[in-house]
């Protein structure tokens, strides 16, 4: 619910906005059908389904906008109809504007007022293959308040139409919106990807303030450290640095809900292994309160992953590695660790994975998990996975997972559920409770953190408000105490998973 409260300022004004325009302005739903779907699903698994944040009107913070020629050959920027290739214009499909952060609506008004004012960049037409500009790729810096651009492009190269450039130059001098950057992607193809990802493909034309790690304006480095890339926070405080190439998620502020939870799912002192690492965001944000996180995935993004992982404080950087490879070629990251975190695509687990996660044995590679955070984006995968996980041994923490909604009026969850399951096997077939760290003890406090669902044992012999100060005091100089401290305040303030 943190995500609603944080995204209440930009949804007012854009909801505002909607209301001028349109009487129909809240006709799109923000509780998806697909919800009460899941909630019977899992509720004959034993599981109760929570509502953990909705999307509210403004709140996507990133998206794709079609541009093609109408039929006078004019250009019209838009999302196309269900199950067309045709254009709407955004400010008179409420799908378009609804959903967007306000900083969207004015950048994409302010193309399309530029394609009108001036016929020198033509817009594609799909049916002869012509014209340049193809799709808008936007995304919002919330820190900043700017805009990151991308200009799909039909052309091979900037000089193969000089208009590009003059186009990206005139708005770059506007007064609003203001831009963060202004990217292109050239994509001749005439596939339906809307973006190329061949290594000359992105060409930074305008960054506001280059923070200079390398890759100057023009030179389409892939590795171009962060000028031109977004930075955005997260609740543990984690820094990302995100290039226009690197998948992020359309909702920030919803997304920001379930990295909160994620994190009030993981106790401290955590040895993690996180398969599907993508950017890495998940594993950064958990580096701060576990001992170690081993991130993989295929293509990882190293100049994005590398330059984010620089912004932690010096003394978590070292806990937070990754590693190229798909999840059935890195199963053994997970020997040593007793918390997986995965956020697969739609399909799922990876079948291997998931075997190797249904195997208890001594020798297997996820032997020593005792907890496994799952974030879904395909719901009937999950429901496949979770059934093979139950059967296997595997339970779900406290008979509850956490659904999100991301998306304004589309029929989509993002769903976190945390399984859990008895001690790991040990050489001997007897189940072994996972290490338990060192105990500090002072005055009438103990606190020791193990066993299956890593309980915490408290006894206290002072008056609330002493032991308060004197935990303060004895933390700040106790790093270790400090983190068994925050491992219990979570798990005791933990209302929601």
């Amino acid at each position: 619910m943190h995500a609603l409260s944080i995204g209440l300022a930009a949804s007012a004004l854009s909801a505002a906005s909607c209301v001028a325009r349109t009487s129909r302005c809240c006709s799109m739903s923000a509780v998806p059908g697909l919800l009460a779907e899941a909630t019977a699903q899992l509720a004959e698994r034993g599981v109760e389904l929570r509502l953990g944040s909705t999307a509210t009107p403004g709140s996507r913070t990133s998206s794709r906008i079609a541009v093609r020629a109408g039929p006078d050959g004019a250009a019209m920027v838009g999302m196309f109809k269900a199950g067309t290739h045709e254009v709407v214009p955004c400010e008179a499909d409420e799908r378009c504007y609804l959903p967007h952060h306000p900083l969207i609506n004015d950048a994409v008004a302010a193309v399309a007022g530029e394609l009108r004012a001036s016929a020198e960049l033509s817009a594609y037409d799909e049916s002869s293959l012509r014209g340049t500009l193809r799709y808008l790729q936007l995304s919002v810096e919330r820190s900043s308040d700017t805009v990151q651009l991308t200009l799909v492009a039909n052309a091979p190269s900037l000089a193969a139409d000089p208009a590009l450039a003059q186009f990206a130059l005139r708005l770059w001098r506007l007064r609003a919106p203001r831009w963060h950057s202004i990217w292109v992607n050239l994509n001749p193809t005439s596939v339906n990807n809307i973006l190329s990802y061949e290594p000359d493909a992105w060409q930074l034309l305008h960054a506001r303030d280059p923070r200079g790690l390398g890759g100057g304006a023009g030179d389409g480095d892939r590795d171009a450290g962060r000028d031109g890339c977004l930075v955005e926070r997260f609740p543990s405080g984690a820094a990302f640095v995100l290039p226009p190439w690197v998948f992020r998620q359309a909702n920030l502020y919803a997304f920001d809900a379930i990295v909160g939870a994620l994190r009030r799912a993981v106790p401290a002192g955590s040895r993690v292994v996180e398969w599907y690492a993508g950017v890495g965001v998940l594993g950064l944000s958990l580096a701060p309160s576990v001992a170690w996180v081993r991130c993989s995935d295929l293509n990882p993004p190293y100049a994005a992953f590398e330059a984010s992982r620089d912004l932690l404080p010096k003394g978590e950087r070292a806990r937070v590695t990754y590693a190229v490879g798909g999840a059935a070629e890195r199963l053994d990251d997970a020997r040593g660790a007793d918390v997986a975190v995965v956020d697969p695509p739609r399909k799922g687990l990876d079948d291997a994975l998931l075997a190797a996660l249904c195997d208890a044995r001594a020798d297997g590679p996820c032997a020593s998990l005792g907890t496994l955070a799952y974030i879904s984006c395909g719901f009937p995968a999950l429901v496949r996975d979770a059934d093979a996980l139950l059967a296997s041994g595997w339970r779900v923490r406290r008979q509850r997972a956490e659904a999100h909604v991301l998306f304004l009026g589309a029929n989509h969850l993002e769903t976190l559920c945390v399984f859990e399951r008895e001690a790991p096997v040990g050489p001997d077939g007897a189940k072994q409770d996972a290490q338990e760290p060192p105990r500090s003890s002072a005055n009438s406090i103990q606190i020791a953190l193990y066993g299956r669902r890593r309980t915490a044992r408290l006894a206290l012999g002072l008056d609330t408000n002493a032991v308060c100060v004197w935990v303060e005091a004895l933390a700040a100089q106790n790093v270790l105490l400090k983190q068994q401290i925050e491992a219990l305040r979570q798990m005791l303030c933990d209302a929601s998973m």
